[in-house]
């Protein structure tokens, strides 16, 4: 049984034209870590696009800089960056502002604790041993492999 809101919610609709409306350009550094979600790659669609995003693809690499737009994915408008990757766009979901929980709102996240200098330091040094490239970690969906078999 629905409810007549959940009624009104699922006639909501937004029409898709299968283009990222692109609604400025900004450095990678001011998009909080926090809002990005999943990252999908992007082609260019037909013949017609593909000088367009051969431009846009080359504009992004020269300048740094990452397209904010909005998309209709799965009948929901999200936000998304637009960013040049080796020779295409890849085009990673954000989430808006208020999806995110704010660092305050986290339990126990504003406790002053006094850190002893000698267990940073320890704390310190053991990071830096540990410190390694990202191709050195095995990063192997052990779940998926189970399925697979």
């Amino acid at each position: 049984m629905r409810s007549s809101s959940g009624r009104r919610i699922a006639k909501v609709k937004i029409k898709t034209n299968r283009a990222v409306d692109i609604v400025g350009f900004v450095d990678a550094s001011q998009i909080p870590t926090t809002f990005y979600d999943a990252p999908y790659y992007a082609g260019p669609d037909g013949p017609v696009s593909e000088k367009p995003y051969a431009l846009l693809r080359e504009v992004l690499k020269q300048t740094g800089k990452i397209g904010l737009g909005k998309v209709v994915l799965r009948d929901r408008e999200d936000l998304v960056a637009v960013f040049a990757h080796e020779n295409g766009l890849v085009l990673q979901k954000l989430r808006y502002p208020n999806e995110i929980r704010k660092m305050e709102d986290v339990p126990e996240s504003r406790s002053a604790q006094k850190l002893d200098k000698r267990e940073l330091k320890m704390a310190t040094m053991l990071v830096e041993q540990m410190a390694t490239d990202i191709s050195e970690i095995e990063m192997v969906d052990h779940y998926h492999e189970a399925l697979q078999k």
